[in-house]
């Protein structure tokens, strides 16, 4: 797979936090992406240490949830490389009975599955109840890499069927998508630039109304 890297303008130079806005204290340099999923932009100077711990929850509650498996299968990076699962929990169904049971990491696919959200409730002016709604009866879709080893891990189980278990807090999958564009449009226009940013006191846990 060829990987085509956009080129930004240089890192802007931050002298305040992006998130809360103080200047007092270390600020420290935030990832876009984050570094789990190879993010490769960064900001410098970018967060107090508040809002950086708050980040980095939102951040683990994702690549150590819903994309952890993935993200092990595909080994991308990771500060604790000896902490990465070698096995995966799966739920395989025979004969009409389910069962869970670990598989080793090389016998799995890369599967991922992503939510798929309505627009904000702030863009289609629609009543918004602190829910973040998804976009189809699924609420999502999924990505599988490498179904030849599906094929062959049922046939090796003797199973009619084979799925894996993912859970996504609406919530959490949301302030993460919102810190990244926050984080892109700081990046390629600057902070002074952005009079008011709707998602802030949703990406710092000050309220709930991310699907809006």
């Amino acid at each position: 797979m060829k990987i085509i890297k956009r080129q930004f303008p240089h890192s802007p130079i931050l002298s305040r936090c992006i998130y809360c806005g103080t200047s007092a204290g270390e600020l420290t340099r935030e990832h876009i992406v984050p570094r789990g999923l190879n993010g490769q932009f960064t900001l410098q100077r970018a967060s107090c240490k508040q809002c950086s711990n708050t980040t980095k929850e939102i951040e683990r509650q994702i690549l150590q949830g819903p994309v952890w498996e993935p993200r092990t299968k595909m080994r991308m990076s990771t500060r604790h490389k000896g902490q990465r699962p070698k096995t995966f929990p799966v739920l395989i169904e025979r004969e009409g009975h389910r069962d869970e049971i670990n598989v080793q990491i090389e016998k799995l696919p890369a599967w991922l599955w992503l939510p798929v959200f309505r627009l904000p409730a702030f863009i289609d002016k629609r009543h918004h109840d602190k829910r973040v709604e998804t976009h189809n009866v699924s609420g999502g879709v999924w990505i599988l890499s490498g179904q030849r080893l599906v094929k062959e891990l049922g046939e090796e189980l003797n199973a009619d069927s084979i799925a894996l278990t993912v859970t996504y807090t609406g919530h959490d999958f949301g302030r993460l998508l919102a810190k990244i564009a926050y984080g892109f449009a700081i990046r390629e226009f600057g902070v002074r630039i952005i009079d008011h940013a709707y998602v802030l006191s949703a990406i710092r846990g000050d309220s709930k109304d991310i699907g809006k």
